[in-house]
């Protein structure tokens, strides 16, 4: 699974926001993880420092829909307990389309007014090669980020 490229228009900080960095690793369980709440949607947090994800945390869809998702509040509420404890940052939110393309939903977009600091990853299953795309929704604004792959 490659993510999908990255406009030119998004290659640097001077041009549009940072892309999100992930190890194969990480993606791999991120697809990993969707795969197995498929044909609901997925979603998981993922979690680290100084703007590196360091962890990737699966989470419940409360709302176990096939097309939106809810984090577990009882979920959500000890990892923001961690986040404080550990020193830890939230750095995306990740979730899957089963069926639509890897772009944010309406639902999402209104969802993201309390989420603007972080990244939302999506991953389409609509075709057997998932998409993955990342974006920035900032004041309902989208905008795409990209993903880059660092080595391990």
């Amino acid at each position: 699974m490659t993510p999908a490229p990255q406009s030119d228009a998004m290659s640097s900080t001077t041009n549009g926001p940072e892309p999100l960095s992930l190890t194969s690793a990480q993606l791999d369980r991120i697809l990993a993880h969707l795969r197995e709440e498929a044909p609901l949607e997925g979603c998981g947090l993922l979690l680290g420092r100084e703007g590196r994800v360091t962890e990737v945390l699966p989470m419940r869809n409360a709302a176990a829909s096939t097309v939106r998702y809810e984090i577990d509040p009882v979920e959500q509420l000890a990892v923001h307990k961690r986040l404080r404890a550990e020193g830890l940052s939230l750095l995306s939110i990740y979730h899957s389309h089963p069926v639509t393309e890897a772009y944010p939903s309406s639902t999402d977009v209104a969802h993201a007014e309390w989420w603007q600091e972080v990244w939302f990853l999506i991953a389409s299953f609509r075709h057997p090669t998932p998409e993955v795309r990342c974006f920035r929704i900032i004041d309902g604004e989208v905008v795409e980020t990209g993903v880059a792959m660092e080595g391990e």
